[in-house]
């Protein structure tokens, strides 16, 4: 038996150097391996009292959303998230590489730290049962930090990934090599834009760039079009330079937070950028089975930007933007340029992102299948 054979997983990696920096020498081909995506979960009690006894609502109107909210998780994680996750862990592979979940692992609004703290770890074991020892990732979503949670987020996930990945991380967002691959795991919230930049300017050897975020790194034509990564008016000069370093790397962005199902691809002199949103917010049985609303394009800013975006002030989990309907319509002109793929579902269920030398592709499970229900090919 081989030294690689006798480390557990966790040994082997910390061992063999497959999580390095960024501007590390390494070799492109030869590696193949596995990632099961789990999209936001929105983690809760199938009873309110565990984590949210004493949370304080802002005001009625948050009351009241943040109480449908409790009783769309309840229903979720009594009947149909303990299945996708088992269905989930049933389709793992010796190739797997680590479990990635894609933020808002939590539905949050939680009284005080401690009580946030004990969601978080019960939310991992939750969603990672069944994966034996199998590395778990995720980054930070807005539910996650809500209500004050923002220092027991990054008191639990800092040490967590740096335990998990096996070298030390200082903040909550932090980037990695598996294998030849560089993965940037930004949290949107509060983005460390010393490492996203420095990851990404010392990444030519990369084979493949990976960005994680919660939010897409674009807007998207829903209701969450405002929130995206460097998305505030006065963050523009930080967005456009995000934007030429992922186009010049050819980056796949895997991200979450819009609740659909959903592929884009740009291309353009500069380069090439891939983001694949996915969902595993299973609210009904029916999202098993994708629906599609969009696979053109030229649709992209007209289904629900155009119809809905004014000049009014959005809120959005207590912060508001004022960014007006006509720059929202130049935000929307600008990111239509070089936009080439386009396909947007409704569906809710489990992943696995497959990675090779010959290309990156994501399956789709619906809901709690332990079959392929679509395919989507992200690099060939």
């Amino acid at each position: 038996m081989t030294t690689m054979q006798t480390l557990s997983r966790r040994d082997f990696i910390a061992a063999s150097g497959a999580f390095t920096l960024a501007g590390c020498s390494l070799p492109k081909g030869g590696c193949s391996y596995t990632v099961p995506i789990l999209g936001d979960t929105h983690f809760d009690e199938t009873q309110w009292g565990r984590y949210h006894v004493g949370w304080k609502p802002r005001d009625e109107r948050d009351a009241n959303g943040r109480k449908r909210e409790f009783a769309r998780n309840a229903d979720m994680w009594r009947e149909r998230m303990p299945s996708l996750i088992s269905a989930a862990a049933k389709c793992a592979k010796p190739t797997d590489a680590f479990i990635l979940q894609v933020g808002d692992l939590v539905q949050g609004d939680c009284p005080d730290s401690a009580t946030a703290t004990l969601m978080f770890k019960d939310a991992v074991a939750a969603c990672r049962k069944g994966f034996g020892n199998l590395p778990f990732v995720t980054v930070a979503g807005n539910h996650d930090i809500r209500n004050g949670a923002r220092e027991a987020y990054d008191r639990f996930f800092v040490p967590f990934h740096s335990r998990e990945l096996g070298r030390r991380f200082t903040s909550t967002t932090f980037c990695f090599r598996q294998g030849p691959d560089l993965w940037i795991v930004a949290d949107f919230m509060k983005p460390d834009v010393n490492v996203i930049f420095s990851a990404l300017e010392k990444s030519d050897d990369a084979r493949y760039v990976f960005f994680v975020c919660h939010s897409p790194v674009t807007p998207t034509d829903n209701w969450g079009f405002f929130w995206f990564l460097f998305g505030k008016p006065e963050d523009t000069h930080l967005r456009r330079k995000l934007w030429a370093l992922l186009m010049r790397r050819r980056a796949i962005v895997l991200c979450g937070h819009t609740h659909y199902a959903e592929l884009n691809e740009w291309r353009g002199p500069e380069g090439l950028l891939t983001q694949f949103s996915a969902n595993s917010v299973f609210t009904n049985p029916s999202l098993a089975q994708p629906k599609l609303i969009t696979a053109d394009p030229a649709s992209w800013g007209k289904i629900w930007v155009e119809k809905h975006v004014t000049d009014a002030p959005v809120e959005h989990d207590g912060h508001y933007t004022t960014r007006t309907r006509k720059q929202s319509l130049e935000l929307v002109a600008e990111y239509a340029q070089g936009l080439v793929r386009y396909e947007k579902y409704t569906a809710a269920g489990h992943y696995r992102l497959n990675v090779s030398d010959s290309g990156v592709s994501i399956d789709f499970y619906g809901g709690a299948s332990q079959s392929v229900t679509k395919s989507f090919v992200l690099r060939s």
